[in-house]
């Protein structure tokens, strides 16, 4: 009884992402952060992206190492990777779109010969 009610405190009591319910109308984005491969990472700049207006979800997802942000309004990368940085992180590669955008990461600077 006792290893069982460990066990319940342990699910019940941490949070697995933090969310909102995705609003109509909104666009979602799928990214990944540098640095980001945990959920106890994740929770941070989870609740910190929630707090920027349009926001309606933000979730982190284990099996892909990635984000989903529900926003009510459009996007561009800079805006999404401010808001990122703003967090103490670094957006990393291309930001993929609910309507089938692509937000192409800017491309590497050519090394000097």
């Amino acid at each position: 009884m006792r290893k069982a009610l460990v066990v319940f405190c342990l699910f019940a009591g941490v949070p697995t992402a933090v969310t909102a319910q995705e609003g109509p109308g909104d666009r979602v984005y799928k990214f990944t952060v540098a640095g980001v491969n945990d959920r106890d990472t994740a929770k941070l700049l989870q609740k910190a992206l929630m707090e920027h207006a349009g926001v309606s979800a933000c979730t982190y997802v284990l099996e892909c190492q990635c984000f989903k942000l529900a926003v009510n309004m459009p996007m561009d990368r800079a805006m999404l990777a401010q808001w990122i940085a703003g967090g103490g992180h670094v957006l990393e590669g291309d930001v993929q779109v609910s309507d089938g955008t692509v937000l192409g990461a800017p491309p590497e600077p050519l090394a000097p010969r």
